[in-house]
C-alpha cells in the first residue's frame, strides 16, 4: 500500500468558471459601450432659419496666432468634408447643433479657417477651438483677437448661427480642428483639415 499524497485531496480545477466569468465581463463591457454610444450619438439638427450673425466678408485672414504646448489626449473622429454640416451634442445633451468649415486657406506657417456654428437647441456657451496635427498630436490654439470676424471663443444661442474666422499657427499638414467647451477641456466634435 502506498502512502497517501496530499495533492489527491485538492479540489479539482474548474476552468469553466473562469471562462464564464470572462465571457460575462466581456458581455457587460460590450453592452455598456453600446449603451454609451447610443445615448451620446449626435442627432442631425434641423437647419436654422435665422440669418448668420457673421460679417459680410469673413474671408480676410486675421494675422494673430499662437501655438499652445503639446497636450496628448483623445482625438475625436471627424469628417473630411468641409462643405457638410456635422452635428454635435454638448452639455450632456442639452445643447445640439451643427458646425462646418466653410473655407480653408493655408499661408506660411498658419491656416485660416472660416467656420460656421448653428445651435438648434439650448445655448452653446464657453466654446473654443483647438487644432491637433495627425502625426504629433501637438495642440495649436487660435489667438483671440479684437477682429469682429474672430470666433475662437464665444456663445451661440438657440436658433442662431455664427460665422467667422480662426487663424492658427501650424505647419501645413493634415490636422483635426476640434470644437470644445469648458475652456477647451472637453472636446465636442472634430473636423479634418487637409494639409
Amino acid at each position: 500500500m502506498s502512502q497517501p499524497n496530499i495533492s489527491q485531496y485538492r479540489p479539482p480545477r474548474r476552468r469553466a468558471g473562469w471562462l464564464i466569468a470572462v465571457l460575462v465581463a466581456a458581455l457587460v463591457v460590450g453592452l455598456g459601450v453600446t449603451a454609451w454610444k447610443v445615448t451620446n450619438e449626435p442627432q442631425l439638427a434641423a437647419p436654422s432659419a435665422t440669418p448668420s450673425d457673421g460679417v459680410d466678408d469673413p474671408s480676410t485672414p486675421s494675422p494673430h496666432s499662437t501655438v499652445a504646448p503639446s497636450m496628448p489626449g483623445h482625438i475625436p473622429t471627424g469628417s473630411p468634408s468641409p462643405t457638410q454640416s456635422t452635428p454635435f451634442v454638448a452639455h450632456n445633451g442639452e445643447v445640439k447643433g451643427t458646425w462646418r468649415i466653410d473655407s480653408t486657406e493655408w499661408h506660411q506657417d498658419e491656416v485660416v479657417l472660416t467656420v460656421s456654428i448653428t445651435v438648434s437647441q439650448g445655448t452653446l456657451d464657453d466654446y473654443s477651438f483647438f487644432m491637433m496635427t495627425d502625426d504629433t498630436a501637438t495642440v495649436n490654439r487660435p489667438e483671440t483677437s479684437s477682429d469682429p470676424r474672430d470666433i475662437s471663443t464665444g456663445t451661440v444661442e438657440q436658433g442662431r448661427t455664427v460665422t467667422g474666422t480662426l487663424t492658427i499657427a501650424t505647419q501645413r499638414k493634415n490636422s483635426m480642428i476640434v470644437l470644445a467647451q469648458n475652456g477647451g477641456a472637453t472636446a465636442i466634435s472634430a473636423l479634418e483639415v487637409v494639409g
